[in-house]
């Protein structure tokens, strides 16, 4: 008999990432079991009674229920919010839930359950399976440069942000060969790099005085603890499995989820303020210095009105300016180039 194929009357359908099969006394006190796997694999085994058993599964599949619930009231909520606010980043969020509630429901196996599938499965929903996790990390990425406005305060990081961006995109191609390591390997390399890469940011926004970014960095923090434990527990034979260990994975996706949902909080008290300061926003005098091939102009911005002026494309085009905005001073400093 194969586990998972559901072929065998004693096994039992359970959603939650294992393999269930009743046992009666008439089977003896030794039973084998022969385990295969690809790489080095944990298989905590439990004998319960089997009313212990279907009180656990309830149990389970309760908090499944919960976290399925709140990912998509959140999906929803800022679906809605979109069309209200139309600020993008509400957009890159939804795609970055819904993107994560796709891999809770693929990497679970859920969409295996529902179509009988366990142990072999068609071509396309393994494709699924791998396309997901190149997807996870893309939208993840977009989401925080629309959300620190990346490409506003650091050319150079958004141009090695949207180098990474292609390189998971190219890894999302590499999916479809049917070698999985073609794409693994590959994968691994770029979400290594892509790691401190998305810390840096957080780091160079929180020293340009945005709260948001240390809100995201949370997020992050919490949701990388989470995954390293979920690989703790797996690939570590002494590492402690109980039940923080056991639902750390998913918590942590949970507890993301709201924190990004507040850093979007503080991003829309942000364009809020920006838009109450801009109708006090005028022309100041402009300034000029001279050297000895050139003159050259800028205006003198109040801090709260620096962004406004920024994003002002046809005044600046109008004076013909060139600036950098600092949020530590009062006026803005021209970029010299020779």
């Amino acid at each position: 008999m194969i586990i998972g194929t559901q072929t065998a009357t004693l096994e039992i359908k359970t959603l939650n990432r294992g393999f269930a099969l009743r046992v009666y006394p008439s089977f003896g006190d030794e039973i084998y079991l022969r385990v295969t796997s690809a790489r080095p694999l944990r298989l905590p085994l439990t004998l319960w009674q089997e009313d212990s058993f279907w009180m656990a599964e309830m149990a389970a599949n309760g908090r499944l229920n919960l976290q399925y619930g709140i990912l998509f009231a959140l999906l929803f909520f800022n679906l809605f919010l979109i069309f209200s606010i139309r600020e993008n980043s509400y957009l890159f969020y939804v795609l970055t839930i819904a993107t994560q509630t796709s891999f809770l429901f693929l990497d679970s196996k859920h969409l295996r359950y529902l179509l009988d599938e366990m142990h072999s499965t068609s071509w396309w929903v393994d494709m699924l399976e791998r396309e997901i996790y190149p997807l996870l990390v893309i939208t993840a990425l977009l989401f925080q440069r629309s959300l620190l406005r990346i490409w506003e305060n650091n050319l150079k990081l958004d141009r090695l942000l949207k180098i990474i961006l292609l390189c998971f995109g190219l890894v999302v191609m590499l999916a479809l060969v049917p070698n999985e390591k073609v794409f693994q390997y590959p994968f691994i390399f770029f979400l290594i790099l892509s790691i401190p890469l998305a810390f840096y940011n957080n780091l160079d926004a929180i020293r340009r005085g945005n709260a948001t970014a240390v809100v995201h960095m949370a997020a992050m923090g919490v949701f990388l603890v989470g995954t390293i434990i979920m690989m703790l527990q797996q690939l570590w034979p002494a590492f402690p499995n109980n039940a923080f260990t056991a639902s750390a994975y998913n918590v942590s996706l949970i507890v993301q989820a709201l924190l990004l949902s507040l850093s979007l909080s503080f991003r829309y008290n942000q364009i809020k303020q920006e838009k109450e300061d801009a109708p006090n926003c005028r022309p100041l005098p402009i300034l000029c210095a001279a050297n000895k091939s050139r003159t050259i102009c800028w205006p003198t911005l109040p801090t709260n009105c620096a962004r406004h002026f920024m994003a002002s494309t046809d005044w600046r085009k109008q004076h013909s300016l060139n600036f950098a905005v600092t949020t530590r001073t009062s006026v803005s400093l021209p970029k010299i180039s020779n």
